[in-house]
């Protein structure tokens, strides 16, 4: 863009005064730890910076993400495989069907809209975490779901062999040990217990 240009001389003068965007710009610098040299004299420069300070944001958002994930003593992610990916996007061809990997995001990801998922409180929201599904009033969390509750023992027993499952079994599993049962598994697990508390409507107050 040549120096008459309206854009490039504001884009300028916001450089020289340090307002705005270029303030803005600055900060994530300092965040980031990159270099804040940015100038318009130097477009091969410029874009080598903002790329590298876009690569940083990315890493820092990444390790927070999982630094937070990890922290929570109720979620099953934290006792998981981390070198473990269940679903690669950019991969041309993935190594197990998307009904399948479908099932494994969400059981990995503890994404199942249990009462006792995580972000959940007895104090927080005045509803109770117990299971839906069995009287033992243990915390619908996703391991109580895989490897616990009474109720969906038939399912376990169709697709593990066994109507109860160990939690190291269950971490083993979800590992990647075996995918296709832990999908069957969730998929008629889930479609059961909705199908219950649709029916009879509970009330988890």
């Amino acid at each position: 863009m040549t120096s008459g240009r309206y854009p490039r001389i504001l884009a300028e003068e916001i450089f020289k005064r340090r307002i705005f965007w270029n303030k803005a710009l600055k900060s994530l610098c300092e965040q980031n730890a990159c270099e804040f040299d940015l100038s318009f004299e130097r477009g091969g420069v410029l874009k080598d910076r903002l790329d590298s300070l876009q690569q940083k944001i990315k890493d820092t958002w990444l390790a927070n993400t999982k630094n937070n994930a990890l922290a929570s003593q109720d979620r099953i992610y934290r006792l998981l495989d981390h070198s473990v990916r269940s679903l690669d996007l950019t991969a041309k061809s993935q190594k197990a069907s998307m009904f399948v990997l479908g099932w494994v995001c969400r059981a990995r990801g503890d994404l199942l809209q249990l009462n006792g998922r995580p972000h959940s409180s007895d104090d927080g929201d005045g509803l109770s975490q117990a299971c839906s599904l069995c009287n033992s009033g243990e915390k619908e969390n996703m391991m109580h779901f895989l490897a616990d509750c009474q109720v969906l023992g038939e399912f376990r027993m169709a697709n593990f062999g066994s109507s109860r499952l160990s939690h190291e079994m269950v971490l083993s599993i979800m590992n990647g040990l075996n995918w296709l049962p832990l999908a069957k598994f969730c998929s008629a697990a889930w479609a059961y217990r909705s199908e219950l508390v649709s029916h009879f409507n509970w009330d988890r107050s």
